[in-house]
């Protein structure tokens, strides 16, 4: 009887902890690094990240933050009902040779934890 009743518990405790990671899954990228290669110096590179949201819930880009002025950041505005899409769009202004990587993070309605996205290549 006691194995029962232990089972069981340990059952509903799982249970109720996975439905609860599902529905804080927010939104989901197919990709969060973009690999722009070469390109050349004084040029725009500019990349759309697409997402869906994966939760049950109307979700909300709060902010997004470059930690750079050579990136500018366009996104989707109004809030991203569940199954439905968005866009983070990348702008690179390419004005020092060298190799780059560009980080940018993603917060959200659905979670304190910020998303990242990265943009990589090399200026000529």
């Amino acid at each position: 009887m006691k194995r029962v009743l232990i089972f069981s518990i340990l059952l509903v405790s799982f249970l109720s902890g996975k439905a609860q990671i599902n529905d804080n899954s927010s939104i989901v990228f197919n990709a969060t690094v973009y690999q722009f290669g070469l390109i050349k110096r004084g040029s725009n590179a500019e990349h759309v990240f697409p997402f869906v949201n994966k939760s049950k819930n109307p979700v909300v880009i709060t902010n997004v933050k470059a930690f750079c002025g050579c990136v500018e950041l366009t996104w989707t505005n109004e809030p991203i009902m569940p199954n439905d899409s968005g866009i983070i769009k990348v702008k690179y202004y390419a004005n020092t040779i060298g190799t780059f990587s560009k980080t940018v993070k993603i917060f959200t309605n659905r979670t304190d934890q910020s998303i990242s996205l990265t943009v990589k290549g090399e200026c000529r």
